[in-house]
């Protein structure tokens, strides 16, 4: 049974999603593998969908089949090999592009890498113009780098995972932050490139692309305030909100919201509290929302990641 986890990149809170949900899962065994475009324009591009035969990359994480750099062989120096696919917008495939304040895209898959650690690697990049333009997912912070960067500077993954590890990223495109006119569809660009040292090493897996796309609404402004800190974040165990001496003197109502909308934690503080703790607990990996209201005014929306 395949898995599916959560984790890490997003941009803003969700308030509503709606009813309406769109997604693909590409696990490389059915016809939905040719969504995914291999750029044959580069010599040689190393990609190559099958069963892996080497020594770590030696089972697909949905047996039998992955995308590889090479099912075979260590991946050679001078290397620049890509693959892409595109995700579609929910609202103006549903044809209620003008009734919806645009849409929020999940994307996630499973990754094994095994690559000469800050030299090579593989990075990822998004556009929403059709391929003109080019944006690393590290952009927007969380693109689950570890600010790692390959030997040129690229912000990517890189080094060794020791084993199978989940990645989740989030396109945000409602509010203010969305871009105008909203993109229909953006292109996900997965590149992997190496240097001219020969260190043996068996590159790159990638299985279980998934992504899902939700029309939503209501999505609440940002508050321009800036008097509320949260750290660490990302965090493992807990991590703790700050408020200033500013927002002392009213009462703040907690809530601390998954990416579905659920609402997982919700507190009620004191006038005169300072700080407020939140423990893991039974939190899973990924990102989720806190959103702080102080009396009945300020709606301020923050973000945090458990890892």
């Amino acid at each position: 049974m395949k898995k599916h986890l959560l984790s890490t990149f997003v941009l803003l809170l969700i308030s509503v999603f709606a009813n309406a949900q769109f997604g693909t899962f590409i696990n490389f065994e059915s016809v939905t593998d040719t969504l995914i475009k291999i750029d044959t324009s580069q010599h040689p591009n190393i990609w190559q969908i099958g069963k892996p035969h080497k020594t770590i990359f030696d089972t697909a994480y949905s047996a039998p089949n992955a995308l590889v750099t090479d099912t075979l062989n260590p991946y050679p120096v001078n290397n620049v090999s890509s693959f892409q696919f595109t995700m579609y917008d929910s609202a103006y495939i549903s044809g209620h592009y003008d009734s919806w304040d645009y849409s929020v895209s999940n994307l996630s898959f499973m990754h094994k890498l095994d690559t000469d650690t800050l030299h090579d690697g593989g990075y990822i990049e998004y556009s929403i113009d059709s391929g003109a333009t080019w944006k690393n997912v590290s952009n927007f912070n969380y693109g689950g780098y570890n600010n790692s960067t390959l030997f040129d500077g690229t912000p990517g993954y890189t080094g060794k995972t020791n084993g199978w590890r989940n990645q989740y990223i989030m396109f945000w495109w409602c509010g203010d932050i969305a871009p105008h006119p909203a993109p229909h569809s953006a292109i996900v660009r997965f590149t992997f490139k190496s240097d001219n040292i020969n260190n043996n090493r068996e590159g790159w897996m990638i299985d279980d692309i998934r992504y899902q796309n939700w029309i939503c609404e209501g999505v609440p402004q940002l508050s321009q305030e800036d008097n509320i800190t949260i750290a660490p974040n990302p965090f493992t165990m807990q991590t703790t909100i700050n408020f200033s001496a500013t927002d002392n003197h009213q009462a703040k109502y907690i809530s601390i919201i998954d990416v579905l909308g659920n609402e997982i934690v919700n507190a009620i503080l004191p006038a005169t509290t300072t700080s407020y703790t939140i423990d893991k607990g039974t939190m899973q990996a990924g990102i989720y929302f806190v959103r702080i209201q102080e009396g009945a005014g300020n709606v301020i929306n923050k973000k945090i990641v458990v890892h």
